[in-house]
C-alpha cells in the first residue's frame, strides 16, 4: 500500500513541468517561513537573544548631547554611543571608557589616552579629533542648544595632542569634571559640514552612529508610537553580550503599554500611572528602585513673611512628610535631599504643638476666638501663597500635586495660616518664580552624576536672580557659608570629606529652614525575568540598567 502512494506521487510530480515543480518548492518554503516568523518571530520576547522593552514617551533625537530630558532617548543613546567615562552603580564611580586617563597633581589637567582599535559603527576608527569635535567644536559652540551641558564646559581648554591624545584643562578645580565625561562622542567625519546649530535637527539624529555595544538598526513610526531596533555591534571593544537585537517599543501612553504586555520582556520606569495594571499580571515581577530624586516645600526667604526663619520653622513642623507620603502612591519620605550621605537624625520633626508656639512667640496670634486665621498686633492676618505647575487634567501628576496641595492646605490651616493656593502654567510659573512672587513652591529636583548642590542651593542660582540662567535655588537661599561648603565640596576628591561638608551644609539647612524635603518616586521595572540580573541599587537614571549588559544572559 506505502509502495503504491510513493509510486503515484512520482507519476504526479513526473506530470510537472521543471518551471512548475521548482515554482511549487519555492511556494512551500514561502508558506513555511511565513508561518514560522507567525509562531516564532525573528525578536520575539521569547528569543534567547532578544531583549525587547516598552516606554511611554517619544523618540524625537537619539543624539546623546540632546537626550538628558527624555528617558526613552537616553536609554537608547547609552546603548548607542560611548563616552570618554563610564558610571558603575555597583561601585558608585566612574571608570575610563573609551580612553585611559591621568589626572595631574594639582587637578587641573586631564590626559586621556584613547584605546586603540575602537571603531564607529561605520567602521571608521574612532580619534581624539572625534573627541575634539564633540567637546570643543560643538559642545563650547556659541550656537550649541544645551545650556546645562555648554555650562560644563564653559572655562575647559581642550587640546588634541595627537591622533589618540587629547587634554582638558580646568580653570579651576572641578572634582566632579569626570561625571561630565559620560556624555556620549559623535562622530567627526559625518557631522563636521553641519552646523552646529543645526545638529539639533540633523537626520543623524534619527539614524545614528556611535561606538557602543549596539548599532543603530532602524526607526519605524507605528500608529503614535515607534519601534527602534538595535542590533549588536560585533566590532565593539568591549565584552560583546549574548544579546544580539534590544528593541524598545514606544507607547504614547500608559494604555498601550497596558494593552501590549505579551510583546515585551520589560518596561523600565514604571510610574504610578499605570503600576496597578501591571501588579496584577502574575507573569511580571516588579523590581522597586529609587533616583536621586525629590520633591520639596521651598520657602521663599525673600517673602515678606516668610523672611523670618521662625516663621518658616512653624510651617515646616506643622508638615508629616511621612502622612504625606502615604497619601500618594509609590512615594517614599524623604529626611534629606542630599543622597551622597545616610543621615537617620530627623530634619524637621513634625509637631503640631510647637508650630503654634512658635507662631505666638512672633506675635502671630488668634486674636479672637471667632477668628480663624492668626493676626499680628496691627491686625494683619497671617497669609502666604503657595505656587505649583498646572499639570494636564487627570494626569497622575495633576492628581499628584492636588494632593500635596490640599494636604499642606490643611495643615497650615490648622495652625491658623490663611493659604492662597494657586496652580499655574508652566510659563506663569515661571514668571512668578522669577519674581519672587510667591511665599512657597512645591518642585521636584533630580541630581545628575556628580551630585553637585551648586545649582540649587548657591546663593547665585537664586530663582529671582536677574543674572543667572540657573534659577533653581527656588527658596532664594543666600548663606555665604553654604557657598564655601560647595565651592569646597567641588575641590575635594575625597568621598569621606565631601561628604563631612555635606552634613555641614544640612546643620546649616536645619538652622535656617529654606525647604522641607518631602518625599521621593518610588519606580519599579516590571520584568518577565528573563534577562533580569537582581540589582536595581544605586542608580542615578533608568539608564544605568544597562552599565552591565555584556553580562546579560537568558535564564
Amino acid at each position: 500500500m506505502k509502495s503504491a502512494k510513493i509510486s503515484g506521487f512520482i507519476k504526479t510530480l513526473k506530470s510537472y513541468s521543471f518551471t512548475e515543480i521548482i515554482l511549487t518548492v519555492v511556494f512551500a518554503v514561502v508558506f513555511v517561513y511565513a508561518f514560522l516568523q507567525i509562531v516564532f518571530p525573528p525578536y520575539s520576547p521569547f528569543s534567547s537573544d532578544v531583549y525587547i522593552e516598552g516606554a511611554v514617551g517619544r523618540v524625537v533625537s537619539l543624539n546623546p548631547l540632546f537626550a538628558d530630558l527624555n528617558d526613552t532617548e537616553r536609554d537608547i543613546t547609552r546603548l548607542v554611543f560611548s563616552g570618554l567615562t563610564k558610571y558603575y552603580p555597583d561601585t558608585q564611580d566612574f571608570r575610563p571608557e573609551l580612553a585611559e586617563y591621568t589626572i595631574s597633581d594639582d587637578g587641573m589637567l586631564y590626559t586621556f589616552n584613547i584605546k586603540p582599535d575602537i571603531f564607529w559603527h561605520d567602521g571608521e576608527k574612532l580619534t581624539s579629533q572625534d573627541i575634539y569635535y564633540t567637546f570643543h567644536d560643538v559642545i563650547q559652540s556659541d550656537d550649541f542648544q544645551n545650556s546645562i551641558l555648554k555650562a560644563n564646559f564653559s572655562k575647559v581648554q581642550i587640546e588634541k595632542k595627537d591622533n589618540l591624545t587629547i587634554t582638558f584643562k580646568l580653570s579651576e578645580l572641578n572634582t566632579y569634571f569626570l561625571s561630565d565625561l559620560t556624555v556620549g562622542i559623535l562622530p567627526y567625519h559625518i557631522l563636521k559640514n553641519v552646523p552646529v546649530k543645526n545638529i539639533i535637527n540633523s537626520d543623524f539624529n534619527k539614524n545614528p552612529v556611535g561606538t557602543g555595544p549596539y548599532e543603530f538598526k532602524s526607526y519605524k513610526e507605528v500608529g503614535d508610537g515607534a519601534t527602534v531596533t538595535l542590533k549588536r555591534f560585533d566590532d565593539f571593544y568591549g565584552k560583546k553580550s549574548d544579546i544580539k537585537i534590544v528593541k524598545f517599543l514606544v507607547f504614547p501612553n500608559s494604555n498601550s503599554i497596558s494593552a501590549n504586555l505579551a510583546e515585551f520582556n520589560a518596561v523600565a520606569k514604571v510610574t504610578s500611572e499605570f503600576i496597578d495594571d501591571l501588579r496584577s499580571n502574575q507573569s511580571i515581577k516588579m523590581v522597586s528602585y529609587v533616583l536621586p530624586q525629590y520633591t520639596g516645600l521651598f520657602f521663599n526667604t525673600e517673602d515678606e513673611i516668610l523672611e523670618k526663619k521662625e516663621i518658616r520653622l512653624a510651617l515646616a513642623k506643622a508638615i508629616d512628610i511621612n502622612e504625606l507620603a502615604k497619601a500618594i502612591p509609590d512615594r517614599a519620605a524623604v529626611n534629606v535631599g542630599f543622597f551622597e550621605i545616610k543621615t537617620k537624625s530627623q530634619f524637621v520633626r513634625y509637631d503640631i504643638a510647637k508650630a503654634k508656639q512658635l507662631l505666638d512667640e512672633q506675635d502671630f496670634k488668634i486674636r479672637d476666638k471667632e477668628d480663624k486665621y492668626r493676626k499680628n498686633k496691627e491686625g494683619k492676618e497671617l497669609s502666604v501663597s503657595l505656587v505649583l505647575v498646572k499639570y494636564p487634567p487627570k494626569s497622575y501628576m495633576e492628581t499628584e500635586m492636588q494632593k500635596v496641595a490640599d494636604y499642606i492646605f490643611k495643615k497650615w490651616e490648622e495652625i491658623g495660616v490663611k493659604v492662597e493656593v494657586d496652580f499655574l502654567a508652566q510659563d506663569e510659573f515661571n514668571e512668578a518664580i522669577k519674581n519672587s512672587d510667591y511665599s512657597a513652591t512645591v518642585v521636584g529636583e533630580s541630581f545628575g552624576y556628580n551630585m553637585d548642590p551648586f545649582s540649587f542651593w548657591y546663593s547665585t542660582q537664586a530663582a529671582s536672580n536677574k543674572n543667572t540662567s540657573g534659577g533653581l535655588n527656588f527658596s532664594n537661599y543666600t548663606n555665604y557659608s553654604v557657598d564655601k561648603l560647595v565651592e569646597d565640596m567641588r575641590n575635594i576628591f575625597s568621598k569621606e570629606k565631601r561628604a563631612s561638608r555635606t552634613t555641614q551644609i544640612i546643620d546649616y539647612f536645619r538652622e535656617d529652614i529654606p525647604v522641607l524635603f518631602l518625599y521621593r518616586p518610588i519606580y519599579y521595572y516590571a520584568t518577565d525575568s528573563k534577562f533580569f540580573t537582581g540589582s536595581m541599587m544605586n542608580f542615578v537614571y533608568s539608564a544605568d540598567r544597562f552599565w552591565n549588559i555584556s553580562w546579560w544572559k537568558a535564564r
